[in-house]
């Protein structure tokens, strides 16, 4: 019995670099807004990153790339971006 259900994949955050250093993959504002994740990632502002995809049927690579389309998001606030968030809204009351 055969399904149209697309195949999903958590990238790992090196294959989301190859993806976004990537020729054949650009769809614009979505490449930047990883980009910009990745870089509070570093900077230990997010502690995690998540993005998940759908999957072409071969391994990640540089020519299956241009098939894969980000699907979701998901990012774990560092502790101190929480507390900072808190403060934050305690402030504004």
């Amino acid at each position: 019995m055969e399904t149209d259900e697309k195949q999903t994949h958590w990238l790992t955050e090196e294959e989301v670099i190859t993806l976004l250093r990537s020729e054949n993959y650009n769809p614009g504002e979505q490449a930047e807004a990883i980009k910009g994740l990745l870089g509070l990632r570093r900077k230990g502002i997010i502690e995690e990153l998540g993005i998940l995809c759908v999957e072409p049927d071969q391994p990640i690579t540089s020519e299956t790339i241009k098939n894969i389309k980000v699907e979701y998001i998901v990012i774990k606030p560092s502790k101190a971006l929480m507390e900072f968030i808190r403060e934050g809204k305690k402030n504004e009351n």
